[in-house]
């Protein structure tokens, strides 16, 4: 009998674990359960994602240490953005 094997997906969020970024991905049925990974910034988060490493990341918005975030769409625009009150979902 050929074995079931899950594939772990991986998701970045702007950490460390507390934020509110955190909260806002506990919100996501897909990534409970899953691997997740705190980054120090929005860039990282966006190059977990363009270059492979995370399936998706949550991003915030604004925050209250550097304001708003830049536009995703001049980081990469063949990529899917969800938005979901302050925090945004990047596939």
């Amino acid at each position: 009998m050929p074995e079931s094997r899950t594939t772990t997906r991986r998701y970045s969020y702007l950490g460390p674990a507390g934020t509110f970024t955190e909260a806002a991905l506990k919100q996501v049925p897909e990534a409970v359960g899953q691997e997740w990974n705190p980054v120090a910034n929005l860039g990282e988060a966006l190059s977990d994602v363009i270059s492979g490493f995370s399936d998706a990341a949550m991003i915030a918005i604004e925050n209250s240490i550097d304001g708003g975030s830049r536009s995703l769409k001049t980081r990469s625009p063949r990529s899917r953005a969800c938005r979901s009150s302050a925090n945004i979902w990047f596939r």
